[in-house]
């Protein structure tokens, strides 16, 4: 369900709107390390075709991040730009999480179907 969740807010953000806490996820360098995240802010202008991953960082104290905490969240947004490229351009296959010991086979329940075709969504699933 969150797979499915994650695919609606791509094609939302396709659209030029913005999206919250969308979860990305990933094989790490091809290195069979499964990577999770979530994207605090996910927007895209399809005018200027620039998409933007914002994260937000709450304080403790009234003053700038330090010059490492600032590279340690340059380095988290550039890993997850790297995952929701692989999301997105296909390189990252539904099949790597396999491992997850996640049953591909068994049905979603009532209660997901009729709130995605009841709510107009359905037509998302082709």
């Amino acid at each position: 369900m969150r797979l499915f969740n994650t695919y609606l807010q791509l094609l939302i953000v396709k659209e030029g709107r913005t999206e919250r806490e969308t979860p990305v996820l990933g094989d790490l360098f091809s290195s069979g390390l499964l990577l999770f995240g979530v994207i605090d802010q996910l927007q895209y202008s399809p005018k200027e075709k620039l998409l933007t991953l914002l994260d937000f960082k709450t304080r403790v104290k009234k003053c700038l991040p330090s010059r490492a905490q600032k590279a340690a969240t340059a380095l988290q947004l550039m890993l997850y730009n790297l995952l929701l490229d692989q999301m997105t351009t296909g390189f990252f296959q539904v099949h790597q999480l396999r491992d997850l010991d996640l049953n591909f086979n068994m049905p979603l329940s009532s209660v997901p179907v009729d709130h995605i075709l009841n709510s107009g969504l359905g037509s998302f699933l082709g």
